[in-house]
């Protein structure tokens, strides 16, 4: 099996949800509001806040992963429109206007370049109804460029008692607007442990990048936070960077 489909399998046990961000998601938010789940992975997100009323769309660029999200739906009855694509094509994959958009995950980075974030961005603008908003969370990387940091959190889960998972992840340095993201994942079953090793690269984009880009799509009255319990951001200290703006 590949890296991709492996962790598919494992996602919901290496990424479980978190309320807290649930919470921060679905904040100044009414029952009925569109929200769009960009680079949704198994939809755990999407999930919450469709049984909680809200109108969701999702989107992964993954099979395996839309796959999932869809079996989980239709088994709790939920109607999440869910579509398998590429990010830096949802205008073409998915139609309306909604009120929130969210990108978490680190999922941002993944594209190739600044200019192709700025186009997305401009994309998802289109897409906002009138006062409505973006939310991105990235990883802290004025941290991690300032302070060379090479390693993130080893990422633990059972899936049974006697089974395991465990995601390793590391940092190597192409350049200052590029890392190489490393990582290992071990999954233990039958009491057979099997590795699964990925490297690809991502965009090392500062917050200052990050706002500019918001800013010449045309966003405004961004706020930053160092996590989702809405904690001030600290370029030195700050694990993640979680950005809101407005339309």
């Amino acid at each position: 099996m590949s890296f991709y489909s492996e962790l598919s399998r494992v996602y919901d046990v290496v990424f479980p949800l978190q309320p807290m961000t649930l919470s921060f998601l679905e904040k100044d938010m009414s029952k009925g509001d569109k929200i769009l789940d960009l680079a949704c992975g198994k939809g755990s997100y999407s999930i919450s806040l469709s049984e909680k009323g809200y109108d969701l769309c999702a989107l992964d660029l993954d099979g395996d992963m839309i796959k999932g999200l869809k079996k989980k739906a239709a088994e709790l009855n939920l109607d999440i429109k869910a579509y398998e694509g590429d990010m830096t094509e949802v205008d073409d994959l998915i139609s309306g206007k909604f009120r929130r958009i969210f990108c978490i995950g680190n999922s941002l980075v993944h594209l190739k370049d600044s200019s192709e974030i700025l186009v997305l961005l401009k994309k998802l603008h289109s897409l906002l109804e009138d006062h409505g908003d973006i939310i991105i969370q990235i990883v802290n990387y004025d941290r991690i460029l300032d302070k060379r940091v090479n390693t993130l959190p080893t990422l633990k889960g059972d899936l049974t008692p006697e089974e395991k998972v465990i995601f390793h992840r590391s940092y190597s340095f192409k350049d200052e607007n590029t890392v190489s993201f490393d990582t290992e994942l071990i999954i233990t079953e039958n009491s057979k442990s099997v590795s699964y090793k990925n490297s690809i690269p991502l965009i090392a984009l500062r917050k200052a990048s990050l706002i500019k880009l918001l800013e010449e799509s045309s966003f405004s009255s961004i706020s930053c936070y160092g996590d989702f319990k809405a904690s001030p951001f600290s370029p030195s200290e700050s694990f993640p960077l979680i950005i809101k703006a407005a339309k």
